[in-house]
């Protein structure tokens, strides 16, 4: 019998040694009962079926050598070694002697246990390691070692006397002596470093500068003697770090330490790839230290899927587990890697990854030194200055002291003395370089440029003349930019270009998302530039703008800072500035344009059908001969473009007509195909994505198309079903996009039209599916029944926990395994969750140690074993922050445990008096819910250990979870049935929910508290509406029983695991809504609005929200601190909450551009936010008490506040710094701000019951106070076009104010309690008004009437209400922590109907590979099949769908799958 090779790990053991026949497999291995689960070990060579166990995790390999070795059995036939000792083995377990390898024997001269050295004679330097023996043993000649290295037979080593370390430990040898195997190499190659990120040795320092800061870098990188391992320069735009880069690169290549070195540069798109940087990286590393080659080789063997991995996970696999396995091997001298412009490459997350993965390697590695550059980011910053990594050091480099200045002239004079030699300033040519020097301001960018300008130009006197005329800015960048500003003024003059025809040309360089040559630039411009005009352009701005000539003659920004220049409206000429947004407008048009006449079916001539797109021959060739750059360009960016486009600059007719060609014909699959070739399928998702989102641009293209728009979305989402679907097998094969993807698409999809074009292929005649499945990915990999589910807190990520021992890692969005599974347990895994940070997975099992895993996803290893429970653990889960895990068991018992330390939390909560199924954490994390074989639920109090048992069902309770706001719990039970039970009165709310046909194995709520998912032994999953308890959705598919399901955290995916052994996501969107009553009544003749309650994920009371001004997004604060963001249309909560205030967010509102977020707390400060990343901007400082309101202005300059303090402050937007000084007149605390139309007015409420106005410029009263309130204020508001104040009060009233006259000229009367917000509609006509007394009403603004009934829907005190921009909805946030949305437009609801699993497959007789191919003769590929239809496909199936081949086409006749006379 054949031995395969793989990995695994010991699951039983005994003493001695043990021949192991492994479970369902045929391979046999051979293991050790004196050591620990997890430890490694060797096959030797083929054995007997005789003995029993079965081990994991042992490295293949065969000896031949001689030595007395233990035996397992005469009749098993092989041998094993001692851990800690190498036994040399043969293959029949006896002493046969080595054959001669030409290498000599040696008598071992001394008995002290250890192992030693020895040479031939004195001239020869070949040396020998033997393990030590009694004297006069023979031993054969070793590999060459490094100390405390366990040595291995049959390589010989040079020997350097200097090298021997004691006579006893080993020896240390260049690790430049290791050599690779022709395999190795080609697996080290399979990295495919970016040659073209490696340093310039031509763009060093000039000779004479910064020899300072060169020199400390020198001595720092070698000084063995520092602890440090990793140092960041970090400095200004164009102050040399780049040239310092290279030239440290360079000399430590002279000297023979650079480990590696990566440029990068975010113009292009490998270059700016933190992926790519890894990888380039690991490639130099193995080439320069050849042991960690060695051992990086054997990683890439195990792991070969690397190509699509995390940074995370090139981390654990590529720098972690190398490293470890020969960290008994130490350099020998220092190593370096440079990586320069660390800030040009990833985000912000991917930076820290990618630091996280150096500082490893450097941590593993004593000798290696990394040195990094960049600009001063903060998240850069961040991550050095971290408390924890004291082994690192930040140096930054000045640009105003003494010595870069004398660095700057020098430079100034070498560059500038040629030219000046032959002008008027020739005469004071000192003064002259001195005054150039000053101009630099520190930035040799400046110098630079500054040369390249002058030397280029015919009239060198003139132009320096320009340089010299102007006053130095203080500010370097400054002088930078008015540089950059004097090159674009002297360009123009020059006649070559209009500013025009400039900024069309510079806009499409600087807006690229990758480089592009001249050639291409042409394409993507209007028709009326020609070649010559943009070679003339471009020779003209040689300056600024540089040919790339070793990467295709790409046209490059000489510096970021000239881009920075060209995008910045403030410091850039209007003539000259970019806007970015209206370039990606263009752009985008230019690049659909592209597709839609260059894009054909078969484009690069493929042969055959029956190989995989890398066995394909001269790929690259074919691609680079038949895809032109411009249209790779398109297809990879055109969506990225679209996206990032100024709704108000699209050609929105132009745009729809392009997207209905593109989406609704052949277009679509031609692009796929391309992209296939390309290797960029991933693509496909993202752009497909990013088109049937909502978002500003859709939203102007809905308004343009109307329902052609909507037809686009629909095809939009189709595609994106189509690629989620055959990802895999489009990625795999590009002529299997037609001959399989589409031949299995339903046949109502919107892709199946296109099938009359390709006609030549397989037709199902019998059970087609014709409807897309709810059921978007099946991932297989488990081999037992997966019993528990879960998302990662981002939605990228799945974990499942399996009865086959094994947990595994998967893409939410490919369905693609994230990793290997990860080992440990021994029993079945019952339970699995993610910390809130997505950093770890808990798991829970039955196994017999009775124990909980903390496992670390990056590194797949155990990071704490919990134990304490008696009996199999069944349940886990964490805490809403992180802190804690509780776990259930059949012991009867919860427990609590710390989730950093594993230590328990208290006393066990005891009360059951069965098995514990299920636990969950309440999300204000006070609370613990848990169900049991007893039929109860039980709700434990966490501080106080008092329960509560909720009775109701008859059988046994098998799933609990609490409602996101806090108020439910759901129940699943063995009775059928599932319960929602009132948190408060522990009662069930209505009757209990029945429709399953077995046992409710779980239960899960959706994250915006909308639906509620349940799995059930009857092979379905089924959606419930929370609201109503009404059925909305059934999900078929599994074809055993339903074990765990989960929602993504934007609700709109369910994952399901299952007996089958296969893990599901599921489309949540596709419910069946008609089930749902509609009560709602439509505006204008309002009784009761259309209601969305959103989930109160916050832990206290809300206290303010705001609308985004494309209408998608609403921001709430809250007194937990926090703000979140919310999709306006799905109630989904958008990324991880805004921290940052350390007290109650008592007020939140966006920028009028939607980029900034702004909050008032009472901590005192204002926060502005980066509203897309999720990123604390500034923090505002003045107030000496709570703050309590806050606006923007409508200009977006200013921001105003008010506060307890009695005062109202101005701030400058931009930079979060005081514009005025407080405005002071009210004699009691200023409670709400806001500003007029035109940004030239402010007015305050407070409760001193007076309103003022304020003129902004000035701070000056407009006017005497309003008053005629009998309480305090709490809300004022301008109305659209200023001549209105709106006003609430503690009175219960609203007021509605004349600004002119400053007269009251209504008084609103209906609330029953304060009136705590106000706001006017975008169109002026209606005042909403939120209360205390738990309602909003609206009102009409000109007659003071109430429309309709006040909206009744919060169970608590209403504190905040505002309009969306387009006046179609209103959102409110009341104490309740509840945010509800009411729509208040007319406007039909849009009806879906449910989608269930079809049954579809085919009968062709030929057996499916566990791929999911169908191959013929040797292999060929001739159909893919999905995963649900696979069962059958085979003769005698019970449910067989049934082809019709009589048309079908595949291996050299595939192209005319294509039928090209359909008209199209």
């Amino acid at each position: 019998m054949a031995l395969a090779e793989g990995t695994y790990r010991i699951r039983n053991f005994r003493s001695k040694y043990h021949v192991v026949l492994p479970r369902e497999r045929g391979d046999l291995v051979a293991c050790d009962g004196h050591f620990t689960e997890g430890d490694t070990w060797r096959v030797i060579c083929r054995i007997s079926e005789r003995n029993q166990f079965q081990i994991q995790n042992c490295a293949l390999e065969k000896y031949s050598a001689s030595c007395d070795a233990p035996r397992v059995q005469d009749e098993a036939n092989v041998c094993a070694r001692e851990k800690g000792t190498e036994w040399i083995i043969n293959e029949e377990g006896y002493g046969k002697p080595l054959e001669d390898r030409s290498l000599s024997t040696y008598t071992i001269s001394s008995t002290n246990g250890a192992y030693w050295l020895f040479k031939t004679d004195a001239s020869n330097a070949e040396v020998i390691v033997r393990r030590q023996e009694p004297n006069g043993s023979n031993w054969w000649i070793f590999e060459p070692v490094e100390p405390g290295y366990h040595f291995s037979p049959n390589v010989p080593c040079k020997y350097v006397p200097s090298q021997v370390v004691g006579g006893t430990g080993g020896m240390t040898l260049d690790p430049r002596q290791y050599t690779f195997t022709p395999d190795e190499r080609e697996l080290l190659k399979s990295l495919m470093p970016v040659a073209k990120a490696y340093y310039d040795p031509a763009k060093v320092c000039m000779e004479g500068t910064r020899t300072k800061i060169l020199k400390d870098l020198y001595d720092w990188a070698t000084n063995t003697s520092r602890s440090e391992s990793m140092l960041w320069l970090h400095g200004l735009a164009g102050a040399g770090k780049s040239s310092i880069a290279a030239s440290v690169a360079h000399h430590f290549n002279r000297e023979n330490i650079l480990a590696a070195s990566f440029f990068c540069k975010r113009d292009d798109p490998d270059c700016r790839d933190p992926r790519q940087l890894i990888m380039t990286v690991l490639h130099s590393l193995a080439h320069s230290w050849k042991p960690f080659g060695k051992a990086l080789a054997a990683a890439l063997c195990d792991k070969p899927d690397f190509a699509n991995a995390s940074i995370l996970q090139l981390k654990n696999d590529f720098i972690v587990k190398p490293l470890d396995k020969i960290s008994h091997l130490q350099m020998k001298t220092p190593f370096v890697i440079v990586v320069d412009a660390l800030d040009e490459c990833g985000s912000d997350m991917s930076r820290n990854q990618v630091l996280d993965s150096l500082y490893q390697a450097s941590q593993s590695c004593r000798m290696l030194r990394v040195i990094v550059t960049s600009r001063p980011y903060t998240d850069i910053s961040n991550w050095f200055t971290t408390s924890q990594l004291s082994d690192c050091v930040t140096w930054p480099l000045m640009s105003n002291d003494e010595i870069t200045h004398e660095d700057i002239l020098t430079f100034t004079k070498k560059c500038f003395a040629g030219l000046v030699a032959h002008t008027v300033y020739a005469k004071n040519i000192n003064q002259t370089m001195e005054k150039l020097a000053q101009s630099a301001c520190g930035l040799f960018i400046w110098v630079q440029t500054a040369y390249e300008f002058v030397s280029g130009h015919y009239d060198v006197e003139g132009t320096l003349k320009v340089l010299l005329s102007g006053e130095s800015p203080a500010e370097a960048m400054d002088q930078l930019y008015k540089l950059y500003k004097t090159i674009l003024i002297e360009c123009v003059k020059k006649g070559e270009s209009n500013a025009k025809v400039f900024q069309q040309i510079l806009g499409l360089i600087v807006s690229a998302r990758a480089p592009l040559s001249i050639n291409s630039i042409i394409a993507f411009l209007p028709t009326d530039i020609n070649l010559y005009t943009i070679e003339r352009v471009i020779e003209s701005m040689q300056s600024v703008l540089y040919v790339d000539k070793n990467n295709k003659n790409v046209i490059r920004v000489c510096h970021p800072s000239f881009a920075d220049y060209l995008t910045n409206k403030g410091k850039c000429a209007l003539d000259f500035y970019i806007n970015e947004k209206e370039r990606n407008a263009a752009i985008a048009q230019k690049c659909l344009n592209i597709m839609t006449n260059k894009l054909k079916f078969n484009i690069c001539n493929l042969e055959s059908s029956y190989v995989l797109n890398e066995d394909v021959n001269n790929l690259d060739e074919k691609i680079d001969k038949n895809i032109s750059v411009d249209l790779q360009y398109s297809c990879l960016y055109w969506a990225s473009h679209l996206y990032d486009s100024s709704a108000d600059k699209l050609n929105a007719a132009a745009i729809l007509s392009l997207l209905k060609k593109f989406l609704c014909g052949c277009h679509l699959l031609f692009w796929l195909e391309t992209l296939s070739l390309l290797d960029h399928m991933g693509v496909a998702i993202e752009s497909l994505s990013e088109i049937s989102q909502e978002n500003q641009v859709n939203h102007v293209l809905r308004k343009s198309g109307k329902y052609i728009h909507h037809s686009l979305v629909q095809a939009a989402v189709d595609a994106y079903r189509f690629v989620r679907a055959f990802f895999k097998v489009i990625s795999l094969s590009t002529p299997h996009l037609y001959i399989s993807a589409l031949t299995f698409a339903p046949s109502e999809a919107l892709v199946a039209k296109n099938l009359k074009y390709f006609s030549n292929t397989i037709v199902l005649t019998k059970e087609q599916q014709k409807r897309w499945s709810p059921c978007v990915l099946v991932m297989s990999r488990h081999i037992d029944c997966v019993s528990s589910v879960s998302f990662s807190p981002d939605g990228q990520t799945i974990v499942s926990g399996s009865h086959d021992g094994t947990i595994q890692m998967w893409n939410a969005s490919t369905g693609a395994p994230v990793g290997g599974p990860l080992y440990g347990h021994i029993g079945y895994v019952k339970s699995v969750a993610f910390s809130p940070d997505g950093q770890h997975i808990v798991s829970g099992s039955n196994d017999k140690l009775e124990t909980l895993y903390i496992s670390n996803i990056h590194t797949c290893t155990t990071v704490t074993i919990l134990k304490d429970h008696t009996s199999s653990i069944n349940s886990v889960a964490y805490s809403s922050n992180g802190k804690f895990i509780a776990s259930g068991s059949s012991d009867k018992i919860v427990r609590i445990w710390n989730a950093t330390t594993g230590i328990l939390v208290g006393k066990p909560f005891i009360g059951h008096t069965n098995a514990v199924t299920s636990v969950a954490f309440s999300p204000d994390g006070s609370y613990i819910v848990s169900g049991s074989h007893d039929h109860t639920l039980r709700i434990w109090n966490i501080q106080t250990c008092m329960e509560k048992c909720l009775e109701g069902h008859t059988k046994c309770v098998t799933s609990v979870a609490f409602s996101p706001d806090n108020t439910k719990i759901v129940s699943g039970s063995s009775d059928e049935t599932i319960c929602i039970w009132n948190m408060q009165t522990c009662k069930i709310i209505g009757k209990p929910l029945k429709g399953h046909k077995d046992v409710v194995s779980s239960v899960a709520f959706s994250p915006n508290g909308m639906w509620l998912a349940s799995g059930s032994w009857d092979k379905t999953l089924r959606i419930w509406s929370v609201k109503s308890g009404t059925l909305v959705g059934i999900f078929k598919g599994h074809t055993q029983w339903v074990q765990s399901v989960a929602f993504s955290p934007d609700s709109h995916w369910i994952v399901s695991g299952s007996y089958d052994c296969t893990v599901r996501i599921w489309d949540a969107t596709m419910l069946d809504h008609k089930k749902e009553k509609n009560r709602s009544k439509l505006f204008p003749s309002i009784s009761d609005f259309k209601l969305s309650q959103y989930p109160a994920v916050h832990t206290k009371i809300i206290l303010s929200v705001a609308f985004s001004p494309c209408n998608n997004y609403i921001v709430s604060g809250s007194a937990d601190s926090l703000l979140r963001l919310w999709n306006a249309e799905t109630g989904a909560s958008v990324g991880k909450p805004y921290e940052g205030h350390t007290n109650w967010v008592i007020s939140v509102a966006f920028s009028p551009d939607g980029k900034k977020i702004i909050s008032g707390s009472y901590d005192r400060t204002i926060c502005i936010w980066d509203a897309y990343k999720n990123k604390l901007i500034k923090q505002a400082k003045g107030h000496t008490h709570y703050v309590t309101s806050v606006a923007f202005s409508p200009n977006g300059e200013y921001i105003a506040s008010g506060s307890i303090d009695m005062t109202v402050c101005i701030w400058h937007a931009l930079t979060g710094e005081p514009a005025k000084k407080p405005f002071r007149g009210h004699t009691n605390r200023v409670t709400s701000v806001a500003f007029s139309y035109d940004s030239q007015l402010i007015a305050s409420g407070s409760m001193d019951k007076a309103i003022c106005i304020w003129n902004v410029q000035t701070g000056a009263l407009v006017g005497p106070p309003l008053r005629n309130h009998n309480g305090g204020i709490y809300s004022v508001a301008f109305s659209p076009d200023g001549s209105k104040i709106v006003s609430g009060s503690e009175d219960n009233t609203v007021h509605i104010w004349d600004v002119q006259t400053e007269a009251q000229i209504n008084k609103l009367i209906g609330h029953k309690a304060s009136v705590r917000s106000v706001a006017f509609s975008p169109d002026g006509n209606w005042i909403a008004s939120g209360s205390f007394d738990s309602t909003v009403h609206i009102w009409n603004a000109h007659t003071g009437a109430p429309v309709g009934k006040p909206l009744v829907g919060h169970s608590f005190e209403v504190e905040s209400v505002t309009f969306s921009l387009d006046g179609s909805k209103l959102v409110s946030g009341s104490w309740g922590r509840t945010i509800l949305v009411w729509d208040i437009q007319v406007r039909e609801l849009c009806q879906l109907i449910p989608l269930e699993l079809l049954p579809c497959s085919t009968q062709l007789g030929r057996k499916v590979d566990s791929d999911g191919w169908v191959r013929q003769g040797e292999g060929n590929l001739l159909l893919w099949v999905p995963v649900e239809y696979r069962k059958n496909i085979l003769y005698g199936a019970k449910e067989p769908v049934t082809f019709d081949c009589s048309q079908f086409v595949h291996g050299t006749d595939w192209q005319k799958v294509y039928t090209s006379n359909v008209h199209m």
